[in-house]
């Protein structure tokens, strides 16, 4: 109160600087903050804030004076100067505007202590620790564990019983020094052993991994990771796990297992589980698909961004993703892919001018299952990312990758359209159920025999820029011989076939129809008055 202070704000294309300068003190503090060039066609406002809706709740209560706005980046040394000039003072001694704070941490667990500080600059610092309650002190030092002890912010990792201590910093320069009071007092508290923790129900709106009461344990995910390290967490059919509403985030625990029949319902069913992102990035140390679907409920529609998948993932049976509305951006999986379940992708507000995607990125992946694209676009953007897996694209879905597809041991099979931009090879490529012949189509060539699964021109997919198409596709070999074999005993007749289903019809012409619910091997009952029958398999 009633004293007159210099407030400054330098903004460079990497940084913001507010500094705080009074007869007592020298503040400063900096946000690392990549700008973008921007204009600011309405008013500016200092001192006040038009979002408080004019009723000065978010206003200075003061006196403003000599403002000035300048079309260059001051120096630290020229907000001092300027200062000096007015008040007469240019060298300010150590202050201290927030000392560190207590903490209590499990073992193990890393501890972070931080001094908001002020003084002309340069400044030196000296963290201490002791006892707790004897005001005795000790220097650190770096060490394996102790990192920043001559910086502004401690950093201790795996803390265990022995660093249960206070701590204070020296901070000085050459005009005077402080010691932070009170003493931060560190606690450290023992861990429990491993648990296995599920969640059983579908959370609300609102809640998420962090919520207390949502798993076995009754703590949140962030509590049990820290007070029972090694912890495993599961969420079982008929749930959902929801992430947090903002990020970046990290699942605080080591593995994360999403249970489930691997059948996609779209918001769930009580035969599978579902992760459902509510923000980007997510990270996983390791999200392991045991059955359980993905969905993405952020919202925001084309244009905005997708859902990050970080860390890595372990697919071991089939796994939806999906999206649950036209609002929702698709995916990028950043993750790297692991397993043999296969994935399928439902995109169920899709459309192609939408440009959403399940884009696979990680050039590293070892997953080994069947891409299934039901609904949606699937893009490869990361060299090798999709492997050398079959691909079956649905009527209503679309691949591009960005490099060329090597893959003479997976097959291509598409129903629904290709953006070909690379050329790419397969064992063998079926399209719309006619197979190419082995070699080497060009684009021109396929576009001219099935114009409608290879479009001259897309609206751009997140994550690649070519709207165009080129390239070609090769074929390595034909398709294997589909065979199928009769036995007969008595008056029952057995068909065998390895691949495919079964077809029948009353004449060679046709028309041939589905025998609905036939495997092999299938038996039927036959006699000198059956009717004439014919049976073939298609793949």
């Amino acid at each position: 109160m009633n004293q007159w202070s210099l407030v400054a704000l330098t903004v460079s294309p990497t940084n913001a600087i507010l500094y705080l300068l009074n007869t007592n003190s020298f503040y400063s503090c900096a946000h690392v903050y990549n700008h973008v060039p921007q204009q600011f066609p309405g008013s500016t406002l200092i001192g006040d804030d038009s979002y408080d809706g004019g009723n000065g709740g978010r206003a200075f209560i003061g006196t403003i004076d000599n403002v000035a706005v300048f079309n260059r980046i001051l120096s630290s040394d020229q907000v001092v100067g300027l200062f000096a000039l007015a008040a007469g003072i240019s060298n300010f001694p150590p202050t201290i505007a927030a000392p560190p704070a207590s903490s209590n941490a499990y073992q193990m667990q890393a501890v972070q202590m931080t001094v908001l500080d002020g003084g002309t600059p340069p400044l030196a610092y000296q963290w201490m620790a002791g006892p707790s309650g004897l005001g005795v002190f000790t220097n650190l030092v770096d060490n394996g564990r102790i990192v920043g002890s001559t910086s502004s912010t401690l950093i201790i990792s795996n803390v265990d019983f022995p660093d249960a201590a206070d701590y204070v910093v020296v901070i000085s320069n050459a005009y005077g020094a402080v010691t932070s009071t009170p003493p931060a007092t560190l606690t450290v508290s023992p861990v429990g052993p491993p648990l296995d923790l599920t969640l059983a129900g579908e959370e609300a709106v609102g809640l998420d991994w962090n919520t207390t009461a949502q798993w076995s344990d009754g703590n949140a995910a962030s509590v049990s990771a820290v007070q029972n390290p090694g912890s495993t967490y599961e969420v079982l059919t008929n749930a959902r796990l929801r992430t947090p509403i903002t990020g970046p985030a990290t699942f605080p625990g080591n593995v994360l297992t999403i249970d489930g029949d691997g059948v996609f319902v779209a918001n769930g069913s009580p035969t599978i589980g579902e992760l459902r992102f509510k923000a980007t990035p997510m990270t996983f140390p390791r999200l392991v698909m045991h059955g359980g679907q993905v969905d993405t409920s952020n919202g925001g529609g084309a244009g905005s961004t997708p859902v990050a998948i970080n860390g890595a993932m372990v697919i071991q049976a089939n796994t939806p993703f999906y999206n649950d509305s036209a609002d929702d951006e698709g995916y990028v999986i950043n993750a790297c892919l692991t397993g043999a379940g296969s994935i399928e992708y439902h995109d169920l507000g899709y459309n192609l001018a939408n440009g959403n995607t399940l884009n696979i990125t990680c050039p590293t992946n070892a997953y080994s299952g069947a891409w299934n694209i039901v609904l949606g676009t699937l893009l490869g953007s990361g060299a090798n990312s999709l492997g050398t897996n079959t691909i079956t694209v649905g009527a209503t879905g679309a691949l591009e990758t960005t490099y060329d597809i090597d893959n003479p041991s997976g097959d291509l099979i598409l129903n629904g359209q290709m953006l070909l931009h690379q050329n790419d090879t397969f064992r063998t490529v079926r399209i719309g159920g006619f197979y190419l012949a082995p070699g080497t189509h060009s684009y021109a060539q396929l576009a001219a025999a099935h114009p409608a699964n290879f479009p001259a021109t897309w609206a751009p997919q997140k994550g690649s820029a070519v709207t165009s198409a080129s390239g070609s596709l090769t074929a390595l070999a034909a398709p294997a011989a589909v065979t199928i074999t009769f036995q007969r005993n008595g008056s029952s007749l057995q068909l065998t076939w390895l691949q495919g289903s079964l077809l029948q019809a009353t004449n060679l012409a046709g028309p041939w129809t589905l025998v609905t619910g036939a495997a092999s091997p299938y038996t039927l009952t036959v006699s000198p008055a059956t009717p004439a029958m014919f049976f073939r398999v298609q793949e």
